[in-house]
């Protein structure tokens, strides 16, 4: 399992609970372009 996918499954998780129609994931994890200093670390 990758980075993105660890990250993806982590945020689903916690917000399966709430029953969302659409969950959008954006920046640079999304577009698997995160570096050192990325908003998510």
């Amino acid at each position: 399992m990758n980075e993105y996918q660890k990250i993806s499954n982590t945020i689903l998780s916690y917000l399966i609970n709430y029953n969302p129609e659409m969950i959008g994931l954006f920046g640079s994890y999304s577009r698997n372009e995160n570096k050192k200093g990325s908003d998510i670390t």
